[in-house]
């Protein structure tokens, strides 16, 4: 955490900054709460990221597809998710998996991928590419380490897809278990195992937890949600400053 490796004359100064300002914006409930937490008398409020709603290009594909998008690191559970897809596709064969994202990990993963080649890497590409890459996945999957709040995350429920992501983070504030996907514990390739091939085998099941994410984006992540919830905080602050001059 940025704030806690800090040297003190840094801390005071960012709080000074934090208690000069009317309102705190977080991005998550978890950010609150650290704010909460380590600074006193403050207004905190939360605005989550909102992505575009973009048409996705329309796609015919055969099999189940599992897209990965981040740095090609263990932190992003990366060894975790290849693991689990070999075991996966034991019993399931007809599935492959794309992983979107570079790093300096990237070619030891290609190496422990090399022996198959439904495993495709595709390194970092546009943002156009990752749409069409989501519209032609059937789930996400970002078993995580560490993490706040991915944008593929809510790149992926607009897309209409279901999750299975660490519980991590501020994760939990956009995947509900059960409801729009799976959370799973870092490094718990037996649960991923599981709930892979529980997707891959049931396509209604699949259908209906992605409803579920694009029902959540469209009520909380979309950029219209976000712009309202931004100037009814602008609001807030000025009836602030307001009561302050009186």
């Amino acid at each position: 955490m940025f704030f806690q490796k800090s040297p003190r004359m840094l801390k005071k100064s960012i709080q000074i900054l934090f208690e000069k300002a009317n309102i705190i914006l977080v991005l998550s409930k978890n950010w609150g709460i650290w704010v909460e937490d380590n600074f006193s008398k403050i207004e905190v409020r939360e605005l989550n990221n909102g992505v575009p709603n973009l048409a996705l290009p329309a796609s015919t594909h055969q099999g189940t597809n599992i897209i990965f998008c981040g740095t090609t690191s263990q932190n992003k559970g990366l060894d975790t998710l290849i693991k689990s897809f070999i075991e996966t596709q034991k019993k399931i064969p007809n599935m492959k998996l794309k992983i979107c994202g570079g790093g300096k990990e990237k070619r030891f993963y290609q190496e422990m991928a090399q022996e198959f080649e439904n495993i495709e890497f595709y390194g970092w590409i546009s943002p156009e590419d990752v749409r069409k890459h989501m519209s032609s996945s059937d789930i996400l999957c970002l078993p995580s380490y560490k993490e706040g709040l991915p944008l593929c995350i809510l790149e992926a429920m607009n897309a209409g897809l279901p999750i299975i992501a660490s519980n991590v983070g501020s994760i939990p504030e956009a995947v509900v278990n059960d409801k729009n996907g799976y959370l799973i514990e870092p490094g718990d390739t037996q649960a991923l195992t599981r709930n892979l091939i529980s997707l891959a085998k049931n396509q209604k099941l699949r259908t209906q937890m992605g409803v579920q994410s694009k029902t959540m984006y469209e009520e909380k992540f979309s950029i219209s949600k976000m712009a309202e919830k931004l100037v009814e905080i602008y609001q807030e602050s000025i009836k602030i400053d307001d009561r302050s001059s009186n």
